[in-house]
């Protein structure tokens, strides 16, 4: 399954027109993501850029300062592969 562009997401949940996508499309820097320009440009905050990026991957955000990590999961997954990769193992199942 293809994902959507985070533009189109923004406009589909009404968070910004076609109009304003159109604008930061223009406005964008070539070393920026169209998410950051949309905060810089004001917008959309981070909020509602995280509850794009969740809808347009699938992938259910979590707040880290309040997750109960399994103590065990370091047993299963060595600590450089995971600095390496960047990826935080949360738990086995």
């Amino acid at each position: 399954m293809a994902q959507k562009r985070i533009g189109d997401i923004l406009v589909e949940q009404q968070v910004i027109t076609n109009l304003q996508l159109k604008q930061a499309i223009k406005q964008k820097k070539e070393d920026e993501r169209l998410g950051e320009t949309l905060v810089r440009m004001g917008m959309v905050n981070e909020s509602q850029i995280l509850k794009a990026l969740e809808a347009s991957t699938g992938i259910q955000r979590i707040s880290l300062t309040t997750y109960k990590f399994d103590d065990h999961v370091f047993e299963y997954v060595d600590e450089e592969f995971c600095r390496r990769n960047t990826i935080i193992p949360l738990s086995v199942d």
